[in-house]
């Protein structure tokens, strides 16, 4: 399978491409200066969910933009005004680093009832070499015991028939959008430069917290319990 031939509803990813104007490019990438700023900032306080949209009113209007929601609302079967974002994340891949190890972004949410989807926006066009993103098509459909998972293997506990697709090349501008429980990850960084992108969370239902849902079982249950906590935390602190 190639990446645009995936499917939202039928595989757990899809590839968005063009998902930002030229106008919306040049905004965001106007923002870099203070987005690195913030990344500096909120690495020191040990936040893993990050809100750059309220602080950036440029990332607020892209990424609300009636195109782009309406655009998002077709993949997800919602409508647009359904759609409420969340949360803006910057991540950052320096030369040489590892890939990203195999996960599923609902681990990670301490809610029971957690109805949500993610847009992966690249700052810079990706290649085999810079980090691409890595998806497995169906996997939105059952949990995983034990994760994260080295990305350098086949994850345990996966089919080895399952079509794993790698989300390259991917032009500035283009986008992936991923559900909640798709497995992926990325590959190591290659390439001599780093590479930048947006991790931009949606919502399609009020978030319920629930700080008791905690992992167990598996060698990687602290890690997933840690990082709820740290995301409890931190949507606690920024609720509106």
């Amino acid at each position: 399978m190639h990446l645009s031939e995936a499917q939202l509803q039928r595989d757990g990813f899809c590839h968005l491409p063009g998902a930002l104007s030229p106008q919306a490019i040049n905004q965001l990438l106007a923002q870099r200066e203070a987005m690195q700023a913030y990344m500096q900032r909120k690495q020191a306080q040990t936040e893993t969910l990050w809100f750059l949209h309220r602080e950036i009113p440029a990332l607020q209007e892209i990424f609300t933009h009636p195109t782009l929601l309406a655009r998002l609302a077709r993949h997800v079967g919602r409508r647009s005004s359904q759609i409420q974002l969340l949360g803006t994340t910057l991540y950052c891949k320096t030369p040489g680093c590892n890939g990203t190890a195999w996960h599923q972004d609902g681990r990670f949410i301490p809610s029971d009832s957690l109805q949500a989807f993610t847009l992966w926006v690249p700052l810079h066009p990706i290649d085999g070499d810079n980090a691409p993103l890595v998806f497995f098509a169906g996997t939105q459909r059952f949990c995983l015991i034990d994760q994260p998972l080295a990305s350098d293997r086949w994850p345990d506990g996966v089919d080895p028939h399952t079509t794993a697709v790698v989300a390259a090349p991917l032009a500035l501008g283009d986008a992936t959008l991923h559900q909640l429980w798709t497995l992926h990850g990325s590959l190591a960084m290659a390439a001599p430069s780093e590479r930048q992108a947006l991790i931009v969370n949606y919502l399609t239902a009020p978030l319920v917290l629930n700080p008791i849902a905690r992992a167990g079982g598996g060698a990687m249950a602290p890690l997933i319990n840690q990082v709820r906590q740290w995301n409890l935390d931190t949507l606690q602190r920024n609720a509106d």
